[in-house]
């Protein structure tokens, strides 16, 4: 019985992630450099988006107090780095608009693969 969960468990989280995958990702493309509203206050009033087939992902860059946001490639989450004493983070997510958050959050169909990875 526990066979049969996971497998229909399985099918479920791929077919979430297959349809979601379909469309075109649409992402905010921003420097707080150039446009004080692409700033960790972050307000979508003038804020470009881009719809783009190749991109898989949102991407916010931040590097000190510059923020930066734009289509790219890559898994949910953040990493963290410093660079001659710059601090910089960079968070990617998988939904449309998703860069406009302070801090971006995994999904939940990525939730979701990693409950069954742990189950298997």
């Amino acid at each position: 019985m526990v066979g049969k969960i996971t497998f229909v468990f399985a099918g479920v989280i791929a077919v979430l992630l297959c349809a979601a995958g379909t469309d075109a990702l649409k992402c905010y493309v921003c420097s707080s450099l150039t446009d004080a509203n692409c700033a960790d206050t972050f307000k979508a009033d003038g804020i470009n988006t881009q719809s783009d087939s190749s991109c898989t992902a949102c991407q916010k860059i931040k590097a000190g107090d510059a923020v930066s946001r734009a289509c790219g490639v890559g898994s949910d989450g953040c990493t963290e780095i410093e660079v001659l004493g710059v601090k910089t983070a960079t968070c990617t997510c998988s939904s449309d608009l998703c860069n406009a958050a302070y801090h971006v959050t995994v999904s939940l169909a990525m939730i979701l693969f990693g409950i069954l990875a742990t189950l298997l």
